[in-house]
C-alpha cells in the first residue's frame, strides 16, 4: 500500500478547501493530494474526535483501475467555526470546492464567507440548479467593487462510493468540464473571467479527467436533466439503474419523463439561451432518452444518490432537481403532470423531504 506523506503546514503551501466530506469531496480531496497540493475538509462538528481542533485523518482509496494499489491520503479535517476563528488576514481561503448536497450548499458557503480571499475561487461539484445565483451572490457581498469572487460549475460523472471510515472507491472513471458560472440576471460576466488554478488539468499529476469549457451551461443542464429521469425513477421503483431499461414498465416510464423533461426545457431554452452557447435546443427528447439510457446502461449495477438517500432516510435533492424543473414549468404556463407525481410519490414516502 502506498502512503503519501506531502506535509499539511498552511504556511508553507495554498491549500485548497472543500466543503463537504462525502464521496465526490473526499475523491477531489485525493487527487489534489496526488497531485501534491494541500487539503482541508471543512465537517461539521460531529464528525471529529476532539471539536476543540483539527485534526489529520486518512483517506483510503481503491483506484478505478483495479492494477493500481490502495493508496492512503492525509488530508486535515476542521469546522467552520475554527476556520472563523483561527483565518487571519495573511492565510484567506483562495480556493474552495462546494461538495454537499445542494440543499446545504449556500449554507454551507455563508459559513466560511469571512474566511474567503477577495478574488477566491469556487467550484461548485452539487448536483443540480436553483442555488448557484444564491451563492454568486452571496460571494459578493462580501466584496468591494475592486475585487471579485469567481464562482464555477463543475459538472461530472465520475462515482465514487465512500464508508464511514473513509474507505473510498473510485467506482466510474468519468469527466469533469469545468466552467465559469454566468450570473442568469445579468447574463454577463461581472469582470473578464481568469483560469481555474491549472493543477486540475494537469493530467500527470490529478487522476481525475477533466477539461475546461466555454460553454459549461450546456454540460450543466445535460447533467441536470439526465438527473430528473434517472434519479426519482430509480427512487420511486427501488431499483437499479439498469433496470429502468430491462423493465417495460419503468422504460415507458423513462420514455414519457424524457418527452416532458425536453418539451419543458426547448420552452426555456428559447428565451434564455445565452449568444455565446451551444443551441441548448440540442437536447432533444430523443436526445435525452438517449442519453439517460446511455448512463443507465453504464451504470447499470448501481444504485442512485436520490435511491441511496431515500433508503437511508435521508432528505431528497428534488428541490434542486425535478422541482426546479416543475418551477420552470410554471414560469412558462406548461403542464408537466409526470414530475409533479413523482415528486408527490416522493415526499409520500419519505418523512423528511421539504
Amino acid at each position: 500500500m502506498k502512503t503519501e506523506t506531502n506535509s499539511l503546514n498552511h504556511d508553507s503551501e495554498q491549500r485548497w478547501y472543500i466543503l463537504g466530506a462525502g464521496a465526490i469531496g473526499c475523491l477531489w480531496a485525493c487527487a489534489l493530494r496526488q497531485a501534491g497540493e494541500a487539503v482541508s475538509l471543512i465537517v461539521r462538528e460531529p464528525r471529529l474526535k476532539d471539536s476543540s481542533k483539527p485534526q489529520q485523518q486518512d483517506i483510503q482509496l481503491t483506484p478505478f483501475d483495479k492494477t493500481q494499489s490502495r493508496q492512503n491520503f492525509s488530508v486535515e479535517l476542521i469546522t467552520a467555526a475554527q476556520l472563523v476563528q483561527n483565518q487571519t488576514a495573511d492565510t484567506p481561503i483562495d480556493r474552495l470546492i462546494i461538495a454537499t448536497k445542494a440543499y446545504d450548499a449556500v449554507a454551507a458557503v455563508e459559513s466560511v464567507l469571512p474566511c474567503l480571499a477577495p478574488n477566491a475561487k469556487v467550484i461548485s461539484l452539487c448536483n443540480g440548479m436553483g442555488m448557484h445565483q444564491t451563492i454568486l451572490a452571496k460571494l459578493r457581498s462580501y466584496i468591494n467593487q475592486q475585487q471579485d469572487r469567481q464562482l464555477y460549475l463543475g459538472v461530472t460523472s465520475d462515482g465514487s462510493l465512500l464508508s464511514n471510515n473513509y474507505q473510498l472507491t473510485h467506482t466510474g472513471q468519468g469527466e469533469t468540464f469545468i466552467g465559469e458560472y454566468i450570473d442568469a440576471i445579468t447574463e454577463k460576466r461581472v469582470k473578464p473571467s481568469t483560469a481555474f488554478p491549472s493543477i486540475v488539468f494537469n493530467q500527470e499529476k490529478f487522476f481525475l479527467n477533466t477539461q475546461a469549457s466555454d460553454d459549461i451551461n450546456f454540460h450543466a443542464w445535460q447533467k441536470l436533466l439526465i438527473n430528473c429521469a434517472i434519479n426519482p425513477l430509480t427512487a420511486k421503483y427501488q431499483c437499479k439503474n439498469g433496470e429502468l431499461l430491462s423493465e417495460p414498465v419503468f422504460y415507458q416510464h423513462l420514455v414519457n419523463l424524457c418527452d416532458e423533461l425536453a418539451n419543458i426545457y426547448q420552452a426555456f431554452s428559447k428565451k434564455n439561451m445565452q449568444p455565446d452557447s451551444r443551441p441548448l435546443s440540442a437536447i432533444t427528447a430523443e436526445a435525452l432518452l438517449n442519453a439517460a439510457s446511455h448512463v443507465a446502461t453504464q451504470t447499470m449495477a448501481n444504485s442512485s444518490s436520490m435511491l441511496k438517500d431515500i433508503q437511508a432516510g435521508r432528505r431528497l435533492e428534488l428541490d434542486y432537481l425535478n422541482g426546479y424543473i416543475v418551477k420552470l414549468a410554471a414560469a412558462a404556463g406548461l403542464d408537466c403532470p409526470i414530475n409533479e407525481q413523482l415528486i408527490a410519490d416522493l415526499t409520500a414516502n419519505s418523512a423528511i423531504i421539504n
